[in-house]
């Protein structure tokens, strides 16, 4: 979701969450855990703090 997410594919990254909410569902009956709910959380917000830091340049 992170790597979609931070190369502007923030439906594709939604898309991969719902798919895997849905998988876990019907595998186990379980729901995403907590660190991916939060991380779905901030891809709707399209959280600025998201995106990858700029590059460190080599000295």
């Amino acid at each position: 979701m992170l790597a979609l997410y931070r190369t502007g594919r923030g439906v594709d990254a939604l898309m991969a969450y719902e798919e895997l909410r849905q998988r876990l569902t019907e595998a186990l009956g379980a729901d995403p855990g907590p660190a991916l709910r939060s991380l779905h959380a901030r891809v709707l917000r399209q959280d600025p703090a998201l995106m990858a830091p700029p590059p460190v340049p080599v000295g």
